[in-house]
């Protein structure tokens, strides 16, 4: 990879889960939101550890810690490279799933006068 972002969307998507549910730190988030913008349409991320901490203004160390909490609690699988070669990082994220909830939210929002809770 030339060390740019690249992907088919001009954004990153975070599911809701990984914010709220798994009580994630700050570093933790933020490297999931790197590897976010990293990912392609199928939630395929290639970034080595120094180029995510040269994007994040952190220090490797702090990048493998938090990339060890995401996999630990489930927001990430790594598949590892091997010597000299970038991991593999898979966000399981269902885009399909999360435009048809958001479709039934809104829905629901139309029809109730407080905000709809369906994540």
């Amino acid at each position: 990879m030339s060390g740019k972002i690249t992907q088919d969307i001009p954004y990153a998507l975070i599911p809701r889960w990984v914010i709220q549910a798994l009580g994630l730190d700050l570093s933790a988030l933020a490297v999931y939101c790197a590897l976010a913008a990293y990912a392609s349409s199928l939630r395929q991320a290639f970034p080595g550890i120094r180029r995510l901490a040269a994007d994040m203004g952190c220090s490797s160390k702090t990048v493998r810690l938090a990339l060890n909490r995401l996999e630990t609690a489930g927001a990430i699988v790594v598949t590892h490279g091997g010597p000299h070669r970038t991991n593999s990082y898979f966000l399981p994220f269902e885009v399909q799933g999360v435009i048809e909830r958001l479709a039934n939210v809104k829905a629901v929002d139309k029809s109730v006068d407080k905000p709809a809770s369906a994540w």
